[in-house]
């Protein structure tokens, strides 16, 4: 397990920091899921052998986020 911290920017309400939860919790291999929008960051816990930042990556965008 691997911790990690992504810059996320757009979000601007607490229903924002929900939808990236949300998103991450789809993923096999995350747990631990801490976001801030006042510090825009997403951190969780992966298991690089059930998925990859890139796919994090992908599905934070898919709902609108940049992830920088």
């Amino acid at each position: 397990m691997k911790t990690i911290k992504l810059e996320v920017r757009g979000m601007t309400c607490a229903h924002c920091e929900e939808s990236v939860i949300k998103a991450l919790k789809k993923i096999n291999g995350i747990t631990e899921i801490e976001v801030n929008r006042f510090e825009n960051y997403a951190q969780f816990r992966l298991d690089e052998t059930k998925a990859n930042q890139e796919q994090v990556k992908q599905a934070i965008e898919a709902i609108g986020f940049q992830v920088v």
